[in-house]
């Protein structure tokens, strides 16, 4: 009776380009590779709660235009992906790219409940380089989530804090956040 609320609460901070003044590619960058981190611990915490995300965006795969209805993730992919298109609103760097065929296959993946641990562990790699992070706290954080399953719990819980961190000093109402803080502990 009322499930509308649910789509009032979800806090999707990148509705629009709007939502972008004033950030740089690499800020959008950086807060687009720590969001597909989370998704990936989310795999592994809430597997339901990261195939719900991950339906949630590939509907838009395109990576074309900005959807109100589309998850933070895409748009901010969409602004990477055409960041011509936006120049008005973000301070733009074309050396750093959106390889969407590896974030078509890897959102499947997840959609699909499928683990290939090479490819993915080879796509953040990727996604690194593609993004041009370097920040040596999501690098670490990149090491110990592509290794998930050979990390120690107390590594994990130090890992979960660190993305908490980081997302609470960069983009706090992202809306994969919200779900990460309330399912992974």
């Amino acid at each position: 009776m009322l499930d509308f609320i649910n789509e009032i609460a979800e806090s999707r901070i990148y509705r629009n380009a709007d939502g972008l003044k004033g950030k740089t590619a690499e800020d959008i960058a950086r807060i687009a590779f720590l969001t597909v981190m989370m998704l990936e611990v989310l795999r592994f915490h809430s597997k339901a709660s990261a195939k719900s995300y991950a339906q949630k965006t590939l509907p838009f795969q395109s990576f074309k235009g900005m959807r109100t209805s589309a998850t933070d993730l895409h748009n901010l992919l969409v602004a990477l992906a055409n960041q011509d298109e936006y120049e008005n609103k973000i301070k733009t760097n074309y050396n750093i790219n959106v390889p969407s065929l590896q974030f078509k296959r890897y959102l499947r993946d997840v959609d699909n409940g499928y683990k290939n641990t090479p490819m993915d562990r080879n796509f953040f790699l990727e996604l690194e380089r593609y993004f041009k992070i370097s920040d040596s706290n999501l690098k670490d954080i990149r090491r110990h989530v592509m290794d998930w399953h050979r990390t120690s719990d107390a590594e994990k819980r130090t890992v979960v804090r660190k993305i908490k961190q980081l997302a609470n000093a960069i983009t706090i109402q992202n809306d994969l956040y919200q779900t990460f803080k309330t399912k992974v502990s």
